[in-house]
């Protein structure tokens, strides 16, 4: 005999444009994505117009098998579009704006050597 459960589906707010996204895996076993949304947005405060940057977050927690398969569904997606619509192209980034990598040369002797 089988027995109905209730499943209630939550859909949570509205859309929610992302225009950057930082992903962080300072804990064992899970992986934090944090979803960045930055609109300028223009107020009347006493007659006079500002102009101002807003910032909005949203952070899931993802565990690491979990994102394993979100990046296999991710990829099947993206190849999918890219057939349909073309490939993506990226915009090129200024130089100022690359991050270059940090690389610092030791060199080991018997004045700095402890062991």
């Amino acid at each position: 005999m089988s027995k109905k459960i209730p499943v209630n589906v939550e859909l949570g707010d509205e859309v929610f444009l992302v225009t950057g996204i930082t992903i962080k895996h300072n804990v064992p076993g899970f992986f934090f994505i944090d979803f960045k949304q930055a609109k300028e947005v223009t107020d009347n405060v006493f007659g006079e117009t500002r102009t101002a940057i807003q910032i909005k977050r949203r952070t899931i927690a993802i565990n690491a098998v979990l994102i394993k398969d979100f990046i296999r569904i991710l990829n099947h997606a993206l190849n999918k579009y890219e057939k349909f619509y073309g490939n993506i192209k990226m915009p090129e980034i200024p130089k100022k704006f690359k991050i270059k990598p940090k690389s610092k040369e030791i060199t080991i002797s018997s004045e700095n050597y402890i062991g």
